[in-house]
């Protein structure tokens, strides 16, 4: 838990994990939020980083990869 908070800190304002622009570690970092809400963290509580998984669920390709897999952002 003590992670997901300093990501959340470190998150806090940018607009994406690296400055302004998505990059591979936005995905990565999706993952590890899907993962913390099936593990009953709180990630919900995060601000940054819900705000930074929800900007890269609202994108077409992520959207088509989650629907096409069948999953969501809680899990």
């Amino acid at each position: 838990q003590d992670c997901l908070h300093e990501i959340d800190r470190l998150l806090d304002g940018h607009r994406f994990a690296i400055g302004d622009r998505y990059s591979v570690v936005d995905g990565y970092l999706l993952v590890f939020y899907r993962w913390g809400n099936r593990g009953g963290f709180p990630v919900k509580s995060l601000p940054n980083y819900t705000r930074l998984a929800n900007a890269v669920v609202d994108r077409a390709a992520v959207k088509k990869v989650m629907a096409d897999e069948g999953i969501t952002i809680s899990g």
